[in-house]
């Protein structure tokens, strides 16, 4: 468990009953000096990346020594986040969001990640009305969900719809070659069976592109290479990976090692050039194409953005990996948050939940030019626009912008 407490009050304060304040009975996880946040993160396995929860604690511990968070009720509080990692495990991730809600209690859960790990503890929070904001996943199934009522704890996504995405890579595909034949490579998850069923659907509705080849692996397998070489012998002029981690950069290595060139795409949280693309090797990731909301902060990129600057000059003093995606990503999500908790009127969950609907056509952090944030009625995703960007000569060089909604 990593368990950090980023307030000068102690952790008690705000893991008390309910208190009464100005504005009312406040629900557990915050008072009028704190609010606690939870999360359950991989911070092993085979998806693992640190550098989004050293941000978080780093960015918080910098407001907490500035006063605190600007709240819509007046009220500057401290913020204290407690991170328990599941390893990408749906099962553990069970187990931390319980401990969370009744041991730590937590106000709200802020950053969790993975379409399994959410999908596997979305219904206790619903029972218990905890709120879980700025999430990772896109799920289609969250996404219906939410619709239909059935959910109502979700705000915020960090990434955009599942449904929205698929459809705008499938039809990136078809607009390079309208004839095009498709190789798959997904994982054998929660994620991975709901985009590919989407993608399968789009290239069904098409009426020259096809689906020639597909291709799971688990994610606790060593490698992909078995499943590249056999995507390769399908004839297959594209390829896109809707897995993510290792396994990307696994299989834009081994592409390069059989020579293959087809046109290629992977899924936005797929495109950090630090991470993802320089460990597959010299030249594997030349004409990749992904999609983006926020600029891309890896070695050299965007260095005369002002925003990147920014960026990059606070993730410097503060010890940081500026070059991180994870990390900036982080950055920009808390931007989001703050805006958020400036309008939230009170200090029950229902008000954070109220003020995240409230919350529409935002920016801050390093959202690209013409990209906003906010959710909807009808989609608790931030970003309903993406720009197309394809990966030139060691950095992303950015296209047409694309919107959901």
């Amino acid at each position: 468990m990593v368990a950090v407490a980023l307030a000068a009050t102690s952790l008690a304060a705000c893991g008390s009953s309910r208190e009464s304040s100005a504005s009312g009975d406040c629900d557990p996880g915050i008072t009028d000096t704190t609010i606690r946040l939870g999360q359950s993160s991989a911070q092993t396995g085979p998806i693992a990346n640190l550098d989004g929860l050293t941000v978080a604690q780093r960015r918080f511990a910098a407001i907490n020594e500035d006063g605190g968070a600007e709240f819509g009720d007046g009220a500057r509080r401290k913020v204290e986040l407690v991170s328990l990692d599941d390893a990408y495990d749906p099962a553990r991730s069970v187990v931390n969001v319980k401990r969370l809600v009744e041991q730590e209690r937590v106000f709200s859960l802020f950053g969790n990640s993975g379409t399994s790990t959410i999908l596997g503890s979305i219904d206790y929070l619903e029972e218990h009305k905890v709120p879980l904001v700025l999430y990772g996943s896109g799920s289609v199934e969250l996404q219906q969900r939410y619709e239909r009522g059935e959910i109502t704890v979700l705000a915020m996504a960090m990434i955009p719809s599942t449904g929205f995405e698929i459809k705008t890579i499938f039809d990136g595909v078809v607009e390079n070659d309208p004839a095009a034949k498709i190789a798959v490579l997904y994982p054998n998850d929660g994620l991975g069976k709901s985009t590919v069923e989407l993608f399968r659907k789009y290239a069904t509705e098409s009426s020259s592109a096809q689906i020639v080849a597909e291709e799971a692996y688990e994610l606790t397998a060593p490698s992909v290479d078995s499943q590249m070489t056999a995507l390769r012998e399908s004839g297959a002029n594209a390829f896109v990976h809707l897995g993510a981690g290792t396994f990307v950069s696994g299989a834009l290595k081994k592409m390069n090692e059989l020579g293959w060139r087809p046109q290629k795409w992977v899924i936005s949280s797929s495109t950090d050039a630090r991470s993802v693309i320089a460990p597959a090797g010299e030249g594997a990731g030349q004409d990749l194409h992904g999609l983006a909301w926020m600029y891309g902060v890896g070695p050299g990129q965007n260095e005369d953005v002002p925003a990147v600057q920014k960026w990059r000059e606070w993730a410097e003093s503060e010890d940081q990996d500026s070059t991180s995606w994870a990390g900036a990503i982080t950055y920009t999500n808390i931007d989001v948050l703050l805006e958020v908790l400036k309008r939230m009127k009170g200090c029950t969950r229902q008000d954070l939940l109220d003020a995240a609907k409230a919350t529409t056509d935002v920016t801050g952090g390093l959202a690209l030019p013409g990209i906003t944030f906010g959710m909807t009625e009808n989609d608790p995703s931030m970003v309903s626009s993406v720009v197309r960007m394809t990966y030139e000569n060691g950095s992303w060089v950015y296209g047409a912008t694309v919107s959901g909604r």
